[in-house]
């Protein structure tokens, strides 16, 4: 928290990690708007295949326009020093609400027509972006796929 990523960026809090990619809300310096920004784990960064398969992904969810898959506003690479490791990363919309594995552990089960709902939304959001994954929850935000209450 508290870090500048690529003079735009400050960092506030960690959303989550997986296998590949850290994910956290950033406010933007240019805006002050609330973004997320998921970054490609610095060792697998200086891959020139990673680049492309982000590159494929944020192309690919620049072009989904669904209520349940998040928006991307951009893909960038930085270095932190001139010869230090590549940061890829790209930057999306924050939302709002909890995830779906939050919302199941705090009320219980779905109802069944609402984990229908869910598995059909999941699964559609999931194909539109290879290597998608659920959701991961800040105090009160989560990433790409999250139970939105209705």
């Amino acid at each position: 928290p508290g870090s500048v990523l690529a003079g735009k960026y400050r960092i506030l809090c960690s959303l989550g990690a997986a296998r590949l990619d850290e994910v956290y809300e950033a406010e933007s310096l240019e805006s002050g708007e609330h973004v997320a920004i998921r970054v490609v784990q610095r060792d697998a960064g200086e891959s020139d295949v990673m680049l492309r398969r982000f590159s494929r992904i944020a192309s690919r969810l620049a072009r989904v326009r669904h209520p349940n898959v998040v928006r991307i506003h951009e893909l960038a690479s930085h270095r932190e020093e001139p010869d230090g490791p590549r940061v890829i990363f790209f930057v999306t919309e924050v939302l709002q609400g909890e995830t779906l594995t939050h919302r199941v552990r705090s009320r219980g089960p779905l109802p069944r027509e609402d984990a229908r709902d869910a598995a059909v939304e999941r699964s559609m959001a999931n194909n539109e972006t290879p290597g998608g994954s659920g959701g991961t929850a800040c105090p009160s935000t989560s990433n790409t796929v999250g139970w939105m209450s209705t």
